[in-house]
């Protein structure tokens, strides 16, 4: 106890020095209240076995699942094994002079003291791994854990007080099995035997079943296990879960940087063929079922499907890409098409690794609320003007003459954008001149 005490002091001393800061804003790293249920233990977590279980890891899934946890569930698996909980109350039993048993000659018997001494830790640590409080037939009892927050608000997983209770369970199992071997009769002894086997099949482990993959998906490892070494982008936005998939495979697999959203643009294909990528990685998303229905068309052909992803070759059509774009809001989805507003004025950047003399855009547009005047020129030369109805359409823009490199193609509306707040009664802010959806490039 009193190296505990000095330990607890010394430590509190250098939070104190180092961080002093700590000490008096416990409540600035406080957890919510709300995650102790969640990270605490159930009474009857300690009854099911784990989920990874080879043999009752199936109903053990069941049970949690039925009982609606999911976030905790890492903390709630406190399996003690039924053998052992067994075992530990023989153990317990043999404290009691009661018991007509006897000792083989020779064989001397656990202090009656210790038993008793491992029942009581158990107990309370048992008692510690509850959520903060239990409404009983109308009246709410609460638990230690209610204190523990009140005191250091910065821990939540109490379920770990479990482990206190699993090492008490195996001590007391431990002197009741060795109680039970050291019986004089065969019955005791075979109960033994049953009890210890019980509690090998109960604590059997399936190595697949306690490793997983590091990377997301199926997909990912395809991408490892191709012979080609492919350079891959997966449109999955960058995350603090997914910024380690670049590193994890060896910069094979590239994070787009705009997210899935990125992954929605026409033309993508050149664009990233441009960029050194053979593939595309596009995981549970509206882009996913967008490219299965439109991909050969963008130039991405279907190459492989799994569970949580799917894989799409690049095989651009023309080497002309949009590069980047400036002045439209971000792309949108709905009916199985996808689009971008603009405002009054917006570019792009276009890119084409070869000359092209007659390079010819197609797009499909329509105004915001009536027919509007759109000007678009390239390069700041001379404007093409057309006549965007309301209705959507397919426009035509060129033949243009593009040199090799990157170029500036130009929209602007010589009427102002519209707020649809203020048209519409919508509850939409933003100033909107024309919707762009498809576009495609071609030589004429």
């Amino acid at each position: 106890v009193a190296a505990l005490v000095a330990i607890v002091i010394t430590a509190a001393a250098f939070v104190s020095w180092r961080t002093p800061g700590v000490v008096g804003a416990a409540r600035a790293l406080a957890f919510p209240r709300d995650d102790l249920f969640i990270y605490s233990a159930k009474w009857w977590s300690y009854l099911v076995p784990p989920v990874v279980h080879p043999l009752w890891g199936a109903l053990a899934g069941r049970i949690w699942v039925a009982a609606d946890v999911h976030a905790g569930l890492l903390e709630q698996q406190v399996s003690l094994g039924w053998s052992v909980i067994a075992l530990g109350l023989i153990g317990l039993a043999f404290s009691s002079a009661r018991l007509g048993l006897r000792s083989q000659p020779g064989v001397g018997a656990p202090d009656r003291s210790l038993a008793p001494m491992l029942a009581a830790v158990a107990l309370v640590a048992l008692v510690c791994s509850l959520s903060p409080e239990r409404a009983l037939f109308g009246t709410t009892m609460m638990r230690p854990t209610a204190l523990f927050y009140a005191v250091v608000p910065m821990f939540r997983s109490y379920a770990r007080f479990g482990v206190v209770v699993q090492l008490m369970a195996a001590l007391l199992a431990g002197i009741g099995a060795a109680r039970l071997a050291a019986t004089g009769t065969r019955l005791p002894r075979v109960l033994c035997g049953v009890l210890v086997l019980l509690a090998v099949v109960e604590y059997a482990v399936a190595p697949q079943a306690l490793s997983r993959d590091v990377l997301p998906t199926e997909a990912h490892r395809w991408v490892m296990q191709h012979p080609d070494a492919p350079h891959v982008l997966d449109c999955e936005a960058v995350t603090p879960e997914s910024s380690s998939v670049a590193w994890l495979t060896g910069g094979r697999i590239a994070l787009a940087a705009a997210g899935a959203d990125e992954c929605g643009e026409p033309e993508l294909a050149p664009r990233l063929a441009a960029g050194g990528f053979t593939h595309v990685l596009v995981r549970d998303s509206w882009q996913r079922q967008w490219l299965r229905e439109h991909g050969d068309a963008e130039g991405l052909h279907d190459e492989a499907r799994f569970a949580g992803a799917d894989i799409f070759a690049i095989r651009p059509r023309t080497p002309v890409y949009t590069l980047a774009v400036a002045g439209f809001w971000p792309r949108e989805q709905g009916g199985g098409v996808t689009w971008r507003w603009m405002g009054a004025d917006a570019s792009w950047t276009i890119v084409t690794p070869t000359p092209r003399r007659h390079a010819t855009l197609e797009i499909e547009m329509r105004a915001f609320g009536f027919s509007r005047p759109l000007s678009v020129s390239l390069d700041e030369g001379a404007a093409q003007s057309l006549q965007i109805a309301a209705d959507s359409g397919t426009y035509r823009i060129g033949p243009l003459t593009l040199g090799a490199g990157a170029h500036r193609l130009t929209f602007h509306s010589p009427v102002a954008a519209t707020r649809p707040d203020e048209v519409i009664g919508s509850s939409d802010r933003r100033a909107l001149a024309f919707r762009f959806g498809n576009w495609r490039w071609s030589d004429e």
